[in-house]
């Protein structure tokens, strides 16, 4: 029996390895490796979607009719999981992405298409800046404004900084004292204003009262004094009211002054 390892081999006396032929390599070798899907793509004869980050067996090989700044780029071949049938995509390295072929369409990505549309914005402008002179120092007119901005922000938080960290313990606390202070105003003028809205509410009440007393039949006078009589004036207009004259004192008045005025005649 022969050995299961083969750790020694025979070589004959009239071995020379000079005379063995050298193997012809593949300029565009293929290679199988185990690659991992690099975005959600949608197969074009079945319609599977295919997500982000699955694991295919691929064939890679070197894209020759392309490079980018002379590296270069690789193209892969997978198969759909449901059809079998043959996807391609291939390396960008002027985007830092993969680029799709052929077999599949690419799902919808907002982010790549706004970062690809802000970055053909900004070469739109440097073209336009290399051909419109007033363009360019309009543009450079802004940035140093921007960056004067910038350095009144800073210089402004670097004052703040030292401020505060010439700051004691004490001056905490003052600041801290002081909000306490204003809130006290403030609830103070609100007492205020809510003092005044009652002492203005009342008065209304009252001229209405007035109004509706005038209104009322005569007949019942004595019953509309005691009624009065029987509110309570407001403290704070003690001072201020002074009690009226009530129907009957006047009849007494002028029935006084009718008499004097009879008896004067008389003499």
């Amino acid at each position: 029996m022969s050995e299961r390892k083969v750790l020694n081999k025979y070589y004959p006396p009239n071995y020379d390895p000079t005379k063995i032929p050298k193997g012809k390599r593949c300029k565009n070798r293929i290679f199988e490796i185990r690659i991992m899907a690099p975005f959600n793509m949608k197969c074009n004869t079945c319609g599977t979607i295919i997500p982000k980050a699955k694991k295919f067996n691929s064939r890679k090989e070197n894209v020759e009719d392309k490079t980018y700044l002379g590296l270069l780029l690789f193209r892969f071949y997978i198969r759909c999981p449901q059809c079998l049938s043959e996807i391609a995509f291939r390396t960008d390295l002027e985007h830092g992405d993969y680029e799709m072929e052929a077999g599949a369409k690419r799902c919808y990505e907002a982010t790549r298409l706004a970062w690809i549309a802000e970055k053909d914005k900004l070469e739109k402008e440097a073209l336009e800046n290399e051909n419109n002179p007033m363009a360019m120092v309009e543009n450079r007119m802004k940035q140093s404004k921007q960056e004067m901005e910038i350095m009144e922000n800073i210089e402004e938080l670097k004052e703040r900084s030292c401020q505060n960290s010439n700051l004691t313990a004490d001056d905490l606390l003052d600041m801290i004292e002081i909000p306490e202070t204003q809130n006290t105003q403030i609830d103070e003028e609100t007492e205020l204003i809510k003092e005044l809205s009652e002492i203005r509410n009342n008065v209304v009440r009252l001229r209405s009262n007035s109004e509706s007393s005038k209104d009322s039949n005569l007949d019942e006078p004595i019953q509309t004094d005691t009624l009065r009589s029987k509110k309570k004036v407001p403290s704070y207009f003690q001072g201020i009211m002074k009690k009226r004259k009530t129907d009957s004192s006047i009849n007494e008045n002028s029935t006084k002054q009718s008499l004097v005025e009879a008896y004067s005649d008389s003499d």
